[in-house]
């Protein structure tokens, strides 16, 4: 599993940065593993956008699950936004089978 983290001096956030996480770290150095959001209320991570479009961005950059650890409501906006994106083709069927995927193998081998 590879855990994403926010560092505010960059100029994009890790966990929405489809250079580092799909292009670098699964095609150029093979990764297969499940990809997991730091926590996107921390301060790191509260910059840029609300916690609904930095789900989206987080699943288009090739994280497999956004992590939103303290308010429900919040939890609840970041599932419906990512949910309207899959239903509106924002984000394609094929990304959210591949994340389905690899969540489900992670869960049988970690559990088994």
């Amino acid at each position: 599993m590879w855990l994403t983290f926010h560092w505010i001096q960059l100029p994009c956030l890790p966990h929405s940065s489809k250079p580092i996480l799909t292009d670098l770290l699964r095609n150029d150095l093979g990764y297969k593993g499940l990809i997991i959001s730091d926590d996107l209320e921390m301060y790191g991570a509260d910059v840029h956008s609300n916690i609904g479009e930095k789900s989206c961005y987080g699943s288009l950059a090739g994280v497999d699950m956004v992590m939103v650890a303290w308010s429900h409501n919040k939890q609840v906006l970041a599932y419906k936004r990512v949910l309207s994106a899959a239903r509106t083709g924002r984000i394609d069927e094929s990304i959210i089978d591949e994340k389905v995927l690899r969540i489900l193998t992670a869960k049988q081998r970690y559990l088994a």
